[in-house]
């Protein structure tokens, strides 16, 4: 029976993630855009240089399996990664001589649970990880802990704190000769297949320099990089449908663009909103306990393990402090240090609260297709806009990617592009582009003035043409500028 239990775990993971899964996909802000470059995009922007291999090896999904439509493929591809991860951490811990129950508060923690459910590159990285973790453990099984270990940082760069601290596992078992090749193996792979994709290929990269920075010295950096990792365990999606704790989260992330979450928060009954409020305290109290007995456990300090943690904390910080996405590699180390410590019933309780509250303070808000302002905001455009069409906004990457991948109109992003004269077809243009949303008024200066000037040069030709009153559009009747 014994063999059997990693097979039925798997299974029955997968099982809760397909009977769980949301409708409303606006948190995760990339999956649109993957999903269009597996289905549509040119060879040449398939590498990204922090996940090179990602956007390849989906694509290469999506054509064995031959499916009409590339998303549920990707979501599929993460929630079969997220039970694989599961599975393995539960070889982790019993090989630490640990309870495998902990593998709970990972599944249960929002920010897993919600990220299996999409169609993100994270949980496949993570998988990847936890397979080098696994044969690094393990005696005469190098191989498989270098082709993991490469294959997750080939798959996304952020896994180089993990990289990094399963070597160490070498060293702390004083195995130089075996550190030696496993640092020179790994690097040695990475950097061919960066090197070849490079001078064949060709590697791209999207940065966004209009939007205002964060400093690793500054108290807001620690206190936004507080409330995304805390967002990772416990859901405060709830906190959206409390306008008084709404408009401080936007006072406290002035540039992020949170109006997904305020739509999707202003869909919630009252019920939901005291339900998750009793919950989220409940399990906050005993995650308090879990953070104060992991602080005073030294010994769990001094691992690799927490080098892991330590790593990607940093890098979440440098980088996008305020997303909750660079802190899910967080969440592993995370837990398998907690687990350092004998709970006795205070796990089962830790279990139980996280369930109930990121299912009802959480899964819950996104579950339904209402909630989700991308549809929301761009039914009417997708029911009007054909091909050959042009469609202007200035909202969020996820809004605009929606619009790409679901329209066969032509999208622009009013904050990077310009609009040109078409030579067929309407032009649509949503209000977001003549009063700028709040968070992109928050942008450079630079910026905001690009979007006001091409703002007011289009408003004399605009005439509004959409029924509804909170997602206006116009229609462009004259070209002249």
């Amino acid at each position: 029976m014994k063999g059997w239990k990693p097979i039925l775990l798997f299974l029955g993971t997968l099982l809760f993630f397909v009977l769980t899964a949301p409708e409303n996909h606006s948190e995760a802000e990339d999956t649109y855009y993957y999903a269009r470059m597996v289905e549509q995009g040119e060879w040449s922007e398939m590498f990204h240089q922090h996940h090179l291999l990602y956007l390849p090896l989906a694509r290469g999904v999506f054509r064995v399996v031959q499916a009409e439509r590339a998303l549920p493929v990707l979501i599929a591809l993460s929630m079969i990664a997220a039970a694989g991860v599961i599975s393995l951490f539960a070889a982790m811990l019993r090989r630490d001589g640990r309870s495998p129950l902990w593998v709970l508060p990972l599944l249960f923690s929002y920010g897993f649970w919600r990220y299996a459910c999409a169609a993100e590159i994270y949980l496949p990285a993570l998988f990847a990880v936890c397979g080098a973790w696994v044969c690094a453990s393990r005696p005469k099984r190098l191989a498989g802990a270098i082709a993991c270990s490469a294959a997750a940082l080939l798959l996304h760069l952020v896994c180089l704190p993990a990289v990094f601290s399963i070597g160490l596992l070498f060293a702390v078992r004083k195995e130089w000769k075996v550190l030696s090749m496993y640092f020179v193996s790994v690097g040695g792979v990475v950097a061919s297949v960066y090197g070849f994709v490079y001078t064949t290929a060709g590697t791209v990269v999207f940065q966004d320099a209009n939007v205002v920075g964060n400093s690793i010295f500054v108290a807001s950096t620690w206190l936004k990089g507080l409330f995304a990792f805390g967002q990772n365990l416990l859901s405060g999606n709830f906190l959206f449908s409390i306008s008084a704790i709404a408009d401080r989260l936007v006072a406290l992330f002035p540039t992020q663009m949170l109006q997904e979450e305020l739509f999707m928060g202003q869909q919630a009954g009252g019920l939901w909103q005291t339900a998750a409020c009793v919950t989220f305290l409940g399990a906050l109290i005993f995650l308090g306990i879990a953070v104060a007995a992991l602080v005073s456990n030294r010994s769990a300090w001094r691992t690799p393990t927490a080098v892991w943690l330590a790593g990607n904390t940093a890098m979440a910080l440098l980088f996008e402090p305020a997303n909750p996405e660079m802190w899910l590699f967080t969440l592993l180390p995370f837990w398998f240090l907690v687990s350092s410590n004998a709970w006795k019933f205070l796990l089962p309780s830790l279990i139980v609260l996280m369930l109930l509250h990121n299912s009802i303070g959480g899964m819950a808000f996104v579950r339904k297709e209402e909630g989700d302002y991308c549809r929301q905001k761009a039914e009417w455009i997708l029911d009007h806009a054909v091909e050959g069409d042009v469609i202007l906004s200035a909202d969020s990457h996820s809004f605009l990617t929606y619009m790409q991948y679901w329209s066969s109109a032509h999208v622009l992003d009013a904050k990077f592009q310009t609009l040109e004269n078409p030579e067929a077809g309407r032009v649509f243009i949503f209000d977001d582009v003549i009063n700028p949303l709040p968070a992109v008024q928050h942008r450079s200066a630079e910026s905001v003035a690009r979007i006001q000037e091409i703002g007011s040069g289009l408003k004399p030709t605009l005439k509004r043409i959409s029924e509804e009153e909170e997602w206006i559009v116009y229609e462009r009747i004259s070209s002249k500028l």
